[in-house]
């Protein structure tokens, strides 16, 4: 979703339907959105540089109480920030604030990419009880990090998922855990990190907690790409009850990207992206992975479905 201009435009009678909000007289980009209790909606991504984050009131004309006149954005690192996810806190001493979690890059000229972190008052002020200025970015590999995914979890701690170049030409799935201060959780992985490696090219993207475990999808290639999934313990080691290695990965029958995962009540877990055929098109792709990491086959083909929206 690219966010350009700020029609009010929420409207029951109005025939539009749609908000534009311009925050750089540039390019804008959205990635995440969340609906509040109060029928507000946040609406988080990234300007030309920094982090952005808009609060709409339920009509969709911007919230002026929230930041400034209801935008705000943050540098990080002081080069090109872009943020992908968003969490807002649903319990504890921490209900309210806002988590937007991404990438920073460390110089001009783009130079190398860390995770990158910031935790918002409700007000859409920087909390300065994380990190002692409300923005936190971590290396994890020497390379590129690149961070897709957050969830606070209940003791409030934070994880954040996505991938790591672990050289020039290897990428792997990486989590890190934070305390509820932005410091890294030195009980979780390897001083609070876990890289994963599932084939050559591995991309990290959605996360969700289910039972105790941590279960991060996207996807893995070596030449075509196929959905993968891994499931970790609470202390980021992998869970081999998973498919015997806490690993999985999934051929949807041509190069199929994987971007999100749930987890149903019964345990059963799907996950969906898309998957481009010989003919370089696109169709939408599911698949449902019983508790075990085995597809269940009483879903779909043998476990995966592929649905065609467009007719070709």
């Amino acid at each position: 979703m690219t966010l350009i201009n700020t029609a009010p435009v929420f409207h029951e009678a109005s025939p539009v339907g749609k908000a534009l909000i311009d925050f750089s007289n540039s390019e804008d980009t959205g990635h995440s959105v969340t609906a509040l209790s109060s029928g507000k909606i946040l609406v988080a991504g990234y300007n030309a540089s920094d982090f952005s984050l808009a609060r709409l009131n339920s009509d969709g004309t911007l919230d002026t109480t929230f930041g400034d006149g209801g935008k705000t954005s943050f540098d990080i690192l002081g080069y090109i920030d872009q943020a992908f996810n968003m969490y807002v806190v649903k319990e504890g001493a921490d209900a309210g604030k806002i988590l937007i979690t991404g990438h920073s890059y460390t110089g001009n000229g783009r130079g190398l990419a860390d995770f990158s972190l910031v935790r918002l008052n409700a007000d859409g002020t920087l909390d300065t009880s994380f990190s002692s200025d409300g923005k936190a970015s971590f290396e994890i590999s020497i390379y590129d990090d690149f961070a897709k995914s957050v969830i606070v979890q209940s003791d409030g701690t934070i994880l954040v998922a996505g991938d790591t170049t672990d050289s020039e030409s290897s990428t792997n799935f990486s989590v890190i855990r934070l305390q509820a201060n932005g410091e890294l959780d030195t009980s979780f992985g390897i001083d609070g990190k876990a890289n994963i490696d599932i084939n050559a090219y591995d991309k990290g993207t959605g996360m969700v907690l289910s039972g105790g475990k941590i279960l991060i999808a996207g996807s893995s290639a070596s030449t075509s790409s196929d959905f993968s999934l891994i499931r970790l313990n609470a202390n980021g080691t992998l869970d081999e009850t998973f498919n015997s290695s806490g690993k999985a990965t999934f051929d949807l029958g041509g190069d199929d990207t994987g971007n999100s995962v749930t987890v149903q009540a019964d345990g059963k877990m799907l996950v969906t992206g898309y998957t481009t055929d010989s003919n370089s098109y696109s169709h939408l792709s599911v698949v449902r992975v019983q508790a075990n990491g085995q597809l269940d086959t009483s879903f779909g083909t043998g476990g995966k479905l592929l649905v065609d929206i467009g007719g070709i």
